[in-house]
């Protein structure tokens, strides 16, 4: 992986939809704060989806990605998404697929652990889905 810095912020859903001409200024402007790699989760592009949003400085590139909304929220998510964006990238994966298999994955564990009936109360179930990641 090249020098690069790689930011990673988290939208809040408030039920608004942002507009695509509002997530290239958001991610210009947070770029312009030094990142070279701008990553927004917790995008609605459209009713009942959730995913990223991210900008490329270094190309130009805007990409998104978008998931099944899950009406549930758990601690770790972040963390989670986080750590499976470095790790495909550490890997030589490019960046939209990376944070796709990272959106992917997080949204895998949160639905294993919301139906999971001995749920843990701390966070989400990743240990359960940790073979689907690396197989």
């Amino acid at each position: 992986m090249s020098n690069r810095s790689i930011r990673l912020y988290h939208a809040v859903n408030t039920g608004l939809f942002l507009v695509l001409f509002n997530l290239h200024l958001i991610g210009d402007r947070l770029a312009g704060l030094g990142a070279k790699t701008v990553v927004l989760t917790g995008v609605s592009l459209s009713e009942g989806r959730t995913g990223i949003y991210g900008l490329d400085t270094l190309t130009g590139q805007h990409f998104s990605y978008q998931n099944r909304l899950i009406p549930v929220s758990y601690h770790g998510t972040g963390d989670l998404f986080s750590s499976v964006s470095i790790g495909a990238l550490m890997n030589g994966l490019p960046l939209d697929e990376a944070f796709s298999i990272a959106a992917d994955y997080t949204a895998q564990t949160i639905e294993v652990t919301m139906n999971n009936p001995d749920k843990p109360w701390y966070g989400v179930d990743f240990e359960a889905t940790l073979p689907d990641l690396i197989a």
